[in-house]
Protein backbone atom coordinates (compact mmCIF):
# COMPACT_ATOMS: atom_id res chain seq x y z
CA UNK A 1 0.00 0.00 0.00
CA UNK A 2 1.46 3.39 -0.98
CA UNK A 3 0.46 6.56 1.47
CA UNK A 4 -1.30 9.46 0.22
CA UNK A 5 -2.05 12.02 2.50
CA UNK A 6 -3.00 11.54 6.20
CA UNK A 7 -6.02 13.47 7.22
CA UNK A 8 -6.01 15.40 10.96
CA UNK A 9 -9.74 14.57 12.07
CA UNK A 10 -10.79 15.22 15.65
CA UNK A 11 -12.55 12.16 14.96
CA UNK A 12 -8.94 10.52 14.92
CA UNK A 13 -6.43 10.97 11.92
CA UNK A 14 -6.82 8.85 9.16
CA UNK A 15 -4.54 7.62 6.38
CA UNK A 16 -5.64 7.83 2.46
CA UNK A 17 -3.57 4.69 0.51
CA UNK A 18 -3.61 3.59 -3.09
CA UNK A 19 -3.53 -0.25 -3.00
CA UNK A 20 -2.61 -2.39 -6.71
CA UNK A 21 -6.19 -4.18 -6.88
CA UNK A 22 -9.56 -5.32 -5.43
CA UNK A 23 -7.78 -8.86 -4.16
CA UNK A 24 -4.73 -6.64 -2.15
CA UNK A 25 -7.56 -4.73 -0.66
CA UNK A 26 -9.34 -7.74 0.06
CA UNK A 27 -5.91 -9.19 1.66
CA UNK A 28 -5.17 -6.15 3.84
CA UNK A 29 -8.77 -5.36 5.44
CA UNK A 30 -8.27 -7.51 8.25
CA UNK A 31 -8.76 -10.57 10.00
CA UNK A 32 -11.66 -12.81 7.57
CA UNK A 33 -13.60 -13.42 10.63
CA UNK A 34 -13.89 -9.94 11.88
CA UNK A 35 -14.55 -8.57 8.30
CA UNK A 36 -17.87 -7.95 6.34
CA UNK A 37 -17.30 -6.39 2.92
CA UNK A 38 -20.63 -4.45 1.44
CA UNK A 39 -19.95 -4.15 -2.26
CA UNK A 40 -21.99 -2.09 -4.78
CA UNK A 41 -23.68 -4.68 -6.79
CA UNK A 42 -22.48 -3.49 -10.11
CA UNK A 43 -18.91 -4.17 -9.29
CA UNK A 44 -19.54 -7.49 -7.91
CA UNK A 45 -21.03 -8.30 -11.19
CA UNK A 46 -18.38 -6.97 -13.42
CA UNK A 47 -15.00 -8.62 -11.00
CA UNK A 48 -16.86 -11.59 -8.95
CA UNK A 49 -13.51 -12.74 -8.97
CA UNK A 50 -11.94 -10.17 -6.67
CA UNK A 51 -14.21 -10.89 -3.93
CA UNK A 52 -13.68 -15.09 -4.17
CA UNK A 53 -11.75 -15.16 -1.00
CA UNK A 54 -14.58 -13.23 1.12
CA UNK A 55 -16.76 -15.88 2.51
CA UNK A 56 -20.39 -15.41 1.35
CA UNK A 57 -22.09 -14.83 4.84
CA UNK A 58 -19.52 -11.89 4.67
CA UNK A 59 -20.14 -10.21 1.54
CA UNK A 60 -23.23 -7.97 1.30
CA UNK A 61 -23.97 -6.65 -2.52
CA UNK A 62 -25.82 -3.15 -2.14
CA UNK A 63 -27.26 -1.35 -4.96
CA UNK A 64 -26.51 1.98 -6.15
CA UNK A 65 -30.07 3.61 -6.16
CA UNK A 66 -31.28 6.96 -3.81
CA UNK A 67 -33.20 3.65 -1.49
CA UNK A 68 -30.58 2.15 -0.78
CA UNK A 69 -29.64 5.03 1.54
CA UNK A 70 -32.72 5.75 3.32
CA UNK A 71 -33.72 5.02 6.49
CA UNK A 72 -36.53 3.01 5.28
CA UNK A 73 -33.56 0.55 3.86
CA UNK A 74 -31.20 0.82 6.88
CA UNK A 75 -33.32 -1.37 9.04
CA UNK A 76 -32.74 -4.59 6.85
CA UNK A 77 -29.30 -4.12 6.55
CA UNK A 78 -28.65 -3.99 9.59
CA UNK A 79 -30.49 -7.08 10.84
CA UNK A 80 -28.50 -8.87 8.08
CA UNK A 81 -25.16 -8.04 9.23
CA UNK A 82 -26.43 -8.75 12.54
CA UNK A 83 -27.93 -12.41 11.44
CA UNK A 84 -24.36 -12.66 9.91
CA UNK A 85 -22.62 -12.39 13.04
CA UNK A 86 -21.04 -8.72 13.50
CA UNK A 87 -19.93 -7.17 16.57
CA UNK A 88 -18.66 -4.33 18.45
CA UNK A 89 -14.92 -5.71 17.04
CA UNK A 90 -16.24 -5.82 13.29
CA UNK A 91 -14.74 -4.13 10.55
CA UNK A 92 -17.09 -3.61 7.72
CA UNK A 93 -15.45 -2.58 4.67
CA UNK A 94 -17.84 0.04 2.10
CA UNK A 95 -16.76 -0.76 -1.57
CA UNK A 96 -18.35 1.34 -4.08
CA UNK A 97 -19.12 5.36 -4.70
CA UNK A 98 -20.92 7.31 -2.64
CA UNK A 99 -24.52 5.83 -2.29
CA UNK A 100 -22.15 3.16 -0.75
CA UNK A 101 -20.47 5.49 1.58
CA UNK A 102 -23.03 7.22 2.60
CA UNK A 103 -24.88 3.71 3.66
CA UNK A 104 -22.41 2.05 5.51
CA UNK A 105 -20.75 5.00 6.96
CA UNK A 106 -24.05 5.76 9.02
CA UNK A 107 -24.66 2.29 9.27
CA UNK A 108 -21.05 2.45 11.10
CA UNK A 109 -22.01 5.20 13.36
CA UNK A 110 -24.86 3.36 14.69
CA UNK A 111 -24.22 -0.06 14.47
CA UNK A 112 -23.43 -0.94 18.49
CA UNK A 113 -22.80 2.62 19.10
CA UNK A 114 -20.21 2.78 16.20
CA UNK A 115 -17.70 -0.06 14.51
CA UNK A 116 -15.04 0.21 12.56
CA UNK A 117 -15.52 0.88 8.96
CA UNK A 118 -13.09 1.46 5.70
CA UNK A 119 -13.89 2.83 2.48
CA UNK A 120 -12.70 1.76 -0.76
CA UNK A 121 -14.26 4.71 -3.17
CA UNK A 122 -14.59 3.37 -6.74
CA UNK A 123 -15.90 6.61 -8.56
CA UNK A 124 -14.42 9.45 -9.38
CA UNK A 125 -17.06 11.85 -7.53
CA UNK A 126 -16.02 9.85 -4.31
CA UNK A 127 -12.53 9.28 -5.16
CA UNK A 128 -11.79 12.75 -6.09
CA UNK A 129 -14.22 14.16 -3.21
CA UNK A 130 -16.33 12.25 -0.56
CA UNK A 131 -14.31 9.87 0.40
CA UNK A 132 -12.57 12.09 3.17
CA UNK A 133 -14.62 14.82 5.33
CA UNK A 134 -16.32 12.30 7.58
CA UNK A 135 -19.79 13.58 6.63
CA UNK A 136 -22.68 10.11 6.10
CA UNK A 137 -25.98 11.30 5.04
CA UNK A 138 -29.18 9.52 4.27
CA UNK A 139 -32.67 10.19 3.02
CA UNK A 140 -36.00 9.84 5.23
CA UNK A 141 -38.52 9.37 2.75
CA UNK A 142 -38.85 11.79 -0.38
CA UNK A 143 -36.37 14.10 2.15
CA UNK A 144 -32.72 13.54 0.67
CA UNK A 145 -29.75 13.50 2.97
CA UNK A 146 -31.76 14.91 6.25
CA UNK A 147 -29.94 12.69 8.58
CA UNK A 148 -26.43 12.12 8.75
CA UNK A 149 -23.71 11.71 11.03
CA UNK A 150 -20.03 12.54 11.52
CA UNK A 151 -18.11 9.13 11.35
CA UNK A 152 -14.76 9.18 9.62
CA UNK A 153 -13.59 5.72 7.84
CA UNK A 154 -10.31 4.43 9.48
CA UNK A 155 -9.21 4.43 6.47
CA UNK A 156 -9.40 4.97 2.72
CA UNK A 157 -8.69 2.71 0.29
CA UNK A 158 -8.13 3.75 -3.42
CA UNK A 159 -7.59 0.34 -6.08
CA UNK A 160 -6.10 0.87 -8.70
CA UNK A 161 -7.50 1.02 -12.16
CA UNK A 162 -10.97 1.24 -10.29
CA UNK A 163 -11.53 4.10 -12.68
CA UNK A 164 -11.76 1.85 -15.87
CA UNK A 165 -14.65 -0.10 -14.50
CA UNK A 166 -16.58 3.80 -14.98
CA UNK A 167 -18.87 4.82 -18.12
CA UNK A 168 -17.19 7.57 -19.54
CA UNK A 169 -20.35 10.14 -18.73
CA UNK A 170 -19.77 8.88 -14.58
CA UNK A 171 -16.07 10.40 -15.10
CA UNK A 172 -17.48 13.26 -16.89
CA UNK A 173 -19.41 13.67 -14.05
CA UNK A 174 -16.76 13.75 -11.70
CA UNK A 175 -14.48 15.89 -12.77
CA UNK A 176 -17.60 18.61 -12.12
CA UNK A 177 -16.06 18.36 -8.62
CA UNK A 178 -12.27 18.47 -9.51
CA UNK A 179 -13.18 21.83 -11.31
CA UNK A 180 -14.86 22.96 -8.20
CA UNK A 181 -12.01 22.27 -5.56
CA UNK A 182 -9.30 24.13 -8.44
CA UNK A 183 -11.46 26.91 -8.84
CA UNK A 184 -11.72 27.30 -5.13
CA UNK A 185 -7.74 26.92 -4.81
CA UNK A 186 -7.59 29.97 -6.76
CA UNK A 187 -5.87 31.65 -10.62
CA UNK A 188 -2.74 29.42 -10.82
CA UNK A 189 -4.89 26.31 -9.87
CA UNK A 190 -7.74 27.32 -12.17
CA UNK A 191 -5.49 27.94 -15.14
CA UNK A 192 -3.74 24.53 -14.60
CA UNK A 193 -7.12 22.47 -15.07
CA UNK A 194 -8.80 24.38 -17.67
CA UNK A 195 -5.98 22.03 -20.33
CA UNK A 196 -6.57 18.82 -17.92
CA UNK A 197 -10.40 18.24 -17.57
CA UNK A 198 -10.34 15.11 -19.47
CA UNK A 199 -12.15 11.76 -18.96
CA UNK A 200 -10.41 9.36 -21.01
CA UNK A 201 -6.79 9.28 -19.31
CA UNK A 202 -6.86 7.72 -15.97
CA UNK A 203 -3.43 8.29 -14.92
CA UNK A 204 -4.10 11.98 -15.08
CA UNK A 205 -7.59 11.05 -13.24
CA UNK A 206 -4.90 9.84 -10.52
CA UNK A 207 -3.11 13.03 -10.54
CA UNK A 208 -6.39 15.28 -10.48
CA UNK A 209 -7.66 12.84 -7.57
CA UNK A 210 -4.54 13.38 -5.18
CA UNK A 211 -4.70 17.03 -6.10
CA UNK A 212 -8.37 17.26 -5.19
CA UNK A 213 -7.75 15.78 -1.90
CA UNK A 214 -4.61 17.67 -0.63
CA UNK A 215 -6.53 20.69 -1.93
CA UNK A 216 -10.17 19.74 -0.03
CA UNK A 217 -7.90 18.69 3.01
CA UNK A 218 -6.91 21.85 4.09
CA UNK A 219 -10.90 23.16 4.57
CA UNK A 220 -12.01 19.82 6.41
CA UNK A 221 -9.24 19.80 8.53
CA UNK A 222 -9.41 23.51 9.57
CA UNK A 223 -13.36 22.97 10.21
CA UNK A 224 -14.70 19.95 10.36
CA UNK A 225 -17.78 19.79 10.73
CA UNK A 226 -18.81 22.64 8.71
CA UNK A 227 -19.21 25.41 10.47
CA UNK A 228 -16.65 28.00 8.69
CA UNK A 229 -14.75 27.87 5.93
CA UNK A 230 -15.50 24.26 4.94
CA UNK A 231 -19.31 26.15 3.97
CA UNK A 232 -17.11 26.91 0.73
CA UNK A 233 -16.87 23.35 -0.61
CA UNK A 234 -20.52 24.02 -1.35
CA UNK A 235 -19.93 26.09 -4.31
CA UNK A 236 -22.14 25.27 -6.83
CA UNK A 237 -24.20 22.89 -4.87
CA UNK A 238 -27.08 24.84 -3.49
CA UNK A 239 -28.14 25.52 -7.30
CA UNK A 240 -26.90 21.91 -8.51
CA UNK A 241 -28.66 20.15 -6.16
CA UNK A 242 -32.22 22.23 -6.88
CA UNK A 243 -30.72 21.59 -10.63
CA UNK A 244 -31.08 17.31 -9.46
CA UNK A 245 -34.43 17.67 -8.04
CA UNK A 246 -36.18 20.19 -10.63
CA UNK A 247 -34.83 17.11 -13.70
CA UNK A 248 -35.90 14.61 -11.63
CA UNK A 249 -32.12 13.49 -11.22
CA UNK A 250 -31.81 13.67 -15.01
CA UNK A 251 -28.74 15.28 -14.36
CA UNK A 252 -26.05 13.57 -12.56
CA UNK A 253 -24.52 15.23 -10.28
CA UNK A 254 -21.04 16.47 -10.89
CA UNK A 255 -22.51 17.79 -13.36
CA UNK A 256 -25.22 19.45 -11.44
CA UNK A 257 -22.65 21.05 -9.33
CA UNK A 258 -20.47 22.38 -13.03
CA UNK A 259 -24.03 23.84 -14.38
CA UNK A 260 -24.24 24.99 -10.50
CA UNK A 261 -21.43 26.90 -10.23
CA UNK A 262 -22.38 28.38 -13.77
CA UNK A 263 -25.43 29.80 -12.08
CA UNK A 264 -23.78 30.60 -9.26
CA UNK A 265 -21.49 32.86 -11.46
CA UNK A 266 -24.64 34.38 -13.42
CA UNK A 267 -26.00 35.34 -9.91
CA UNK A 268 -22.95 36.80 -8.26
CA UNK A 269 -22.53 38.68 -12.41
CA UNK A 270 -25.80 40.48 -11.76
CA UNK A 271 -24.66 41.58 -8.41
CA UNK A 272 -21.96 43.02 -9.82
CA UNK A 273 -19.14 40.80 -7.92
CA UNK A 274 -17.67 39.14 -10.91
CA UNK A 275 -17.58 40.14 -14.46
CA UNK A 276 -19.69 38.66 -17.49
CA UNK A 277 -16.02 37.46 -19.20
CA UNK A 278 -15.57 34.99 -16.22
CA UNK A 279 -18.95 33.54 -16.72
CA UNK A 280 -17.76 33.03 -20.17
CA UNK A 281 -14.96 31.66 -19.11
CA UNK A 282 -16.91 29.04 -16.64
CA UNK A 283 -18.83 28.24 -19.48
CA UNK A 284 -16.56 27.51 -22.02
CA UNK A 285 -14.50 25.21 -19.41
CA UNK A 286 -17.31 23.44 -17.80
CA UNK A 287 -20.19 22.80 -20.60
CA UNK A 288 -17.79 19.95 -21.98
CA UNK A 289 -18.41 18.77 -18.70
CA UNK A 290 -22.06 18.41 -18.89
CA UNK A 291 -23.35 18.65 -22.00
CA UNK A 292 -26.33 17.62 -23.68
CA UNK A 293 -27.26 16.87 -19.91
CA UNK A 294 -28.04 20.78 -19.50
CA UNK A 295 -31.25 20.08 -21.64
CA UNK A 296 -33.18 18.69 -18.80
CA UNK A 297 -33.43 21.94 -17.38
CA UNK A 298 -35.98 23.02 -20.05
CA UNK A 299 -38.43 21.00 -18.93
CA UNK A 300 -38.31 22.34 -15.55
CA UNK A 301 -39.58 25.57 -14.59
CA UNK A 302 -38.39 28.43 -12.23
CA UNK A 303 -41.20 27.52 -9.48
CA UNK A 304 -39.54 23.95 -9.17
CA UNK A 305 -36.57 25.31 -8.78
CA UNK A 306 -37.94 27.58 -6.23
CA UNK A 307 -39.16 24.79 -4.52
CA UNK A 308 -36.50 22.60 -4.22
CA UNK A 309 -34.17 25.19 -3.19
CA UNK A 310 -36.34 25.93 -0.39
CA UNK A 311 -35.77 22.69 1.24
CA UNK A 312 -32.04 22.60 0.99
CA UNK A 313 -31.16 21.59 4.25
CA UNK A 314 -28.51 24.19 4.95
CA UNK A 315 -30.99 26.80 5.09
CA UNK A 316 -30.75 28.83 8.21
CA UNK A 317 -33.09 30.93 9.93
CA UNK A 318 -35.73 31.00 6.90
CA UNK A 319 -32.48 32.47 4.54
CA UNK A 320 -31.76 30.66 1.95
CA UNK A 321 -27.73 30.67 1.22
CA UNK A 322 -25.64 30.05 -1.27
CA UNK A 323 -21.74 30.67 -2.64
CA UNK A 324 -21.46 33.06 -4.63
CA UNK A 325 -17.75 34.42 -6.50
CA UNK A 326 -15.69 36.97 -7.22
CA UNK A 327 -13.44 35.25 -9.33
CA UNK A 328 -11.16 31.98 -8.86
CA UNK A 329 -10.22 31.93 -5.25
CA UNK A 330 -12.34 34.45 -3.99
CA UNK A 331 -16.14 32.53 -2.73
CA UNK A 332 -18.22 34.17 -0.08
CA UNK A 333 -21.39 32.43 1.39
CA UNK A 334 -24.56 34.84 1.17
CA UNK A 335 -28.35 34.80 1.08
CA UNK A 336 -29.93 34.83 -2.11
CA UNK A 337 -33.35 36.21 -2.81
CA UNK A 338 -35.12 33.04 -4.41
CA UNK A 339 -38.41 34.85 -6.09
CA UNK A 340 -36.79 38.58 -6.95
CA UNK A 341 -32.80 36.81 -7.70
CA UNK A 342 -32.82 33.57 -8.74
CA UNK A 343 -36.46 32.88 -10.40
CA UNK A 344 -36.08 35.87 -12.83
CA UNK A 345 -32.26 34.34 -13.88
CA UNK A 346 -33.59 31.06 -14.46
CA UNK A 347 -35.02 31.50 -18.51
CA UNK A 348 -32.20 33.43 -19.23
CA UNK A 349 -29.77 30.97 -17.87
CA UNK A 350 -31.23 27.77 -19.56
CA UNK A 351 -30.60 29.68 -23.02
CA UNK A 352 -27.19 30.50 -21.83
CA UNK A 353 -26.04 27.06 -21.35
CA UNK A 354 -28.28 25.51 -23.95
Amino acid sequence: MRPLLTVRSGLGPYEVVRVPSFEALVAAAGPPERTWFVVDEGLLRARPDAFAAVAPERLVPLASTEHTKSFEALGPLLDGLLGSGVRRDARLVAVGGGICQDTVGFAASILMRGVDWWFAPTTLLAQADSCIGAKTSINLGARKNQLGTFNAPSRVLLVDGALLTLPADQRRSGLGEVAKFHLLEGEASWGWIQERLRWDDVGLLDELVERSLTIKRRYIEEDEFDRGVRNLLNHGHTFGHAFEAATRFAIPHGMAVALGMCFAARVSERRGLCSPAHCDELLHVLRPLFHPFQHALADASGEELLRAMGTDKKNVGGKTYAILTRGPGRMEKTAVDLAGEVAPLFGDFVRWVA
